[in-house]
């Protein structure tokens, strides 16, 4: 049997589509007959999710972080602060400064894994970057491994970078690049981005989807009344309240629900909330997505803000489904907005009250279909692709 070496921060971490990801990606491995080690974190309890412990998705060695311990500590200390924008703004500065390429900066000093000839293939997917750095440490001592990168943001281009460091984060993005074998982006856009930027790399980039983790059975759901679901992050562009003032103003929310399941600064809470037709619910770890993704007539989608060249990973946990998506995008011609329009699933418009007005009658259309999950995404389809490329 083949060994693979698959090194990640991201991989029991709660409320993480990376997370999702890199599970799918192992699990579907596995299926195909690979044998794979997972280098990752040992995150903080409350940071630690135990539905990816259990799952045991290829044999899973961790390490312990003492910073991580720190910083983790401080986190909990400052949690009920981080929903204040200013706050998190300023907190943000310091934590780019300050750490570098992330919190899990340790972590290429401490990691220790055994014989590295016994593997095929080394594979490091972001995020965090800490991830490249670790596997850009092991080609070194090892450079004969075939040593693949997946990214799920580019780096310098990422919304979370802040200006005065896009230099020095461009540097180490392109050093990483050039010491890899194959490079693979979890967006077709981005891939293309990238490319246009590094074209000295274009012969070792390649695109592969993030897939869903399990497919969800709905069989067992009786709606009773018209709930859209939508899970992930409220920030960076993503605006729900054309839809929700539509839905307030045409039908005054009656027999409808819309519920938000994730991370939502509280200002973005408090206007939610101001709907009596919107629940508002923490993160909650993936063994209870199925259950509300299953629980839903139509799935939200609502795009990163214009000119972004990701895909947010939740849209793919929504493959896995029966449910048609409505997508609300700034702009209909976009990439990702064309990319979306590839699955019959999806109702793509722009995310105004006009054109969702006018699209009324399609939307309704929305709650009568069923679909069958996209096999070519799951996680056997997925790691397909990846063995293509050993």
């Amino acid at each position: 049997m083949q060994k693979i070496l698959f090194i990640t921060t991201a991989y029991v971490l709660k409320n993480s589509s990376a997370a999702i990801r890199n599970n799918s990606l192992v699990k579907g491995l596995v299926e195909l007959g690979y044998e794979v080690d997972v280098y990752t974190i040992r995150w903080p309890q409350y940071l630690f999710s135990s539905f990816f412990a259990s799952e045991k998705n290829g044999n899973i060695h961790f390490d312990q972080l003492p910073n991580l311990i720190r910083i983790s500590q401080l986190k909990q200390f400052e949690k009920p602060l981080r929903s204040i924008s200013c706050l998190a703004k300023i907190r943000k500065f310091f934590k780019q400064i300050i750490f570098f390429p992330d919190e899990c900066y340790e972590w290429k000093s401490l990691i220790e894994v055994g014989n590295l000839r016994q593997y095929k293939c080394l594979i490091t997917s972001s995020d965090h970057k800490s991830s490249h750095f670790v596997g850009m440490k092991i080609k070194r001592l090892v450079p004969t491994l075939l040593w693949i990168q997946v990214w799920g943001d580019p780096w310098s281009r990422d919304v979370n970078t802040l200006l005065f460091m896009r230099k020095l984060v461009a540097y180490f993005e392109k050093k990483l690049l050039s010491k890899s074998d194959k490079i693979v982006y979890v967006s077709e856009v981005t891939k293309n981005e990238v490319i246009m930027k590094y074209p000295q790399f274009k012969d070792k980039i390649y695109y592969i989807p993030r897939g869903f983790y399990k497919e969800v059975d709905t069989s067992y759901v009786e709606v009773t009344s018209i709930k859209i679901v939508y899970t992930g992050v409220l920030s960076y562009g993503r605006n729900p309240f054309v839809l929700l003032d539509v839905v307030s103003k045409k039908l005054n929310g009656h027999n409808w629900v819309v519920e938000f399941y994730g991370s939502i600064p509280i200002e973005l809470k408090n206007r939610l909330l101001d709907y009596p037709f919107v629940r508002v619910y923490e993160s909650v770890d993936f063994e209870s997505i199925p259950t509300v993704l299953a629980s839903a007539t139509v799935l939200l989608y609502l795009s990163n803000k214009k000119g972004s060249s990701q895909i947010p990973g939740k849209f793919f946990d929504y493959l896995g489904t029966t449910k048609p998506v409505l997508c609300l995008v700034d702009d209909e011609m976009e990439p990702t907005s064309l990319f979306l329009k590839r699955f019959q699933r999806c109702l793509v418009l722009e995310n105004s009250e006009t054109t969702i007005l006018d699209n009324w009658d399609k939307i309704s259309v929305l709650f009568k279909q069923a679909f069958v999950p996209e096999v070519d995404y799951s996680p056997k389809s997925i790691a397909s692709c990846f063995v293509k490329l050993f």
